[in-house]
């Protein structure tokens, strides 16, 4: 039996944010990072949800590449 269940994208993000703690806690865990660095990369880094077309490249465009629609997951990192 499969059990579907509507998210927000904002819902979405925040479960993507906990996925990320819960990733880097393991490798913590299991001594592949130290916590400091798990920590800072955790402070300095999030996920977020975003449509295709805002990070086509200009060719795709020339193109009208027909890739797949719909959102995408990305870990961006805070430069400021």
């Amino acid at each position: 039996m499969m059990e579907v269940m509507t998210y927000t994208k904002e819902q979405l993000e925040e479960y993507s944010d906990q996925v990320k703690i819960a990733v880097m806690q393991s490798l913590v865990n299991e001594k592949i990072m130290e916590k400091e660095q798990a920590d800072d990369w955790c402070g300095n880094h999030t996920v977020i949800l975003r449509k295709r077309g805002i990070f086509r490249t200009l060719t795709e465009k020339w193109l009208k590449s027909q890739k797949e629609k719909g959102d995408f997951i990305l870990v961006v990192k805070r430069t400021f």
